[in-house]
């Protein structure tokens, strides 16, 4: 019976990954950064590419496992000959291949790992150890993890502010599923709430890789990105005074959709409101709201869009155009 052929491809790939893998172990600082960015964004390409990263870590551990076994077997007393001799030099080669190896893995450990989430109309603010700072709104998630050479924080949903301590030895990055965000060390937001990224930069310098992109974009103060899915990236000015505005209790939109203004809205209601026709989502919405009293933005909402507002039996709130 023959032995089924290996997948040519799926070997290729866990090179791949090795390869990164370990030219993020020799290359310098600056360089590692960016070829660190390029297996993140690597591995999330594909479920193929994960499986050929996990494949090539497991490749990894075994030959950190094996380093105990290795000097084991070098510390066995043989006569001097020179057959062993040349045995010992190969033993000796091996011993040091397996220990960069094993320590090439030991740096890309996590030295912490945490997950965190709000509910409903809570916000939450973090301290990393650091120093950096997260403020977590209403309904968010996200997953921090600090290495010894970089931090890195994936927003799975909701909006965050970071306050990053400034490091060039260790950048820190924030995963969206549009791409990643580096800084060094700066203050900036970034939100996903499923209709777009969008990224704001309070202070300082931000830069921005879209997953499948190899040029990265660069936003400086006073800066907002918006990324939405087979939609060219815009970036535009915005009014960094009134920046992150729902850390102090405050929904603000100009000239926002109104069917992106609710995703902003619901994270703070325990039923959400919804729009009963494509129309009136289109509807652009300016003004400055109470987070925590819906109720009053409800009234509000007729008064200045062309709208009708029902609640229905069970507290869902419907919407739509006059």
């Amino acid at each position: 019976m023959s032995k089924a052929k290996s997948n040519p491809l799926t070997t290729e790939l866990v090179d791949h990954a090795l390869s990164l893998i370990d030219r993020n172990d020799v290359e310098r600082p600056a360089k590692a950064v960016r070829i660190r960015r390029d297996l993140d964004f690597w591995r999330g390409q594909s479920p193929l590419h994960a499986s050929a990263y996990e494949e090539a870590l497991r490749r990894w551990n075994q030959l950190g496992n094996a380093l105990p076994q290795v000097r084991a077997h070098f510390d066995e007393p043989k006569p001097v000959a020179r057959k062993i001799r040349s045995r010992g030099m190969l033993c000796i080669a091996v011993t040091i291949a397996v220990v960069a190896v094993a320590f090439t893995w030991y740096l890309q450990q996590p030295v912490l790992e945490q997950a965190y989430q709000t509910g409903t109309g809570h916000i939450t603010k973090l301290s990393l150890p650091d120093g950096s700072r997260i403020d977590l709104n209403a309904q968010s998630r996200l997953q921090v993890a600090l290495y010894r050479g970089r931090r890195v924080v994936e927003l799975t949903g909701g909006d965050a502010r970071f306050e990053a301590t400034p490091d060039a030895s260790k950048p820190f990055q924030v995963i969206t599923r549009a791409g990643i965000v580096e800084v060094v060390g700066t203050v900036f937001s970034v939100s996903d709430r499923g209709n777009r990224v969008v990224v704001e930069v309070e202070h300082g310098h931000v830069r921005f890789l879209r997953r499948g992109e190899s040029a990265a974009l660069e936003l400086g103060s006073g800066q907002r990105l918006l990324a939405r899915e087979n939609t060219p990236v815009r970036i535009e000015h915005y009014d960094a005074s009134a920046h992150a505005e729902w850390r102090d209790g405050w929904l603000v939109f100009d000239n926002e959709l109104l069917a992106d203004a609710l995703l902003a809205i619901n994270p703070y209601r325990k039923t959400p409101i919804r729009l009963a026709d494509d129309k009136a989502g289109r509807l652009r919405l300016t003004g400055r709201f109470r987070a925590g009293d819906s109720q009053s933005l409800l009234s509000a909402l007729p008064k200045i869009l062309p709208i009708v507002v029902t609640e229905l039996s069970d507290g869902t709130v419907e919407i739509r155009q006059r």
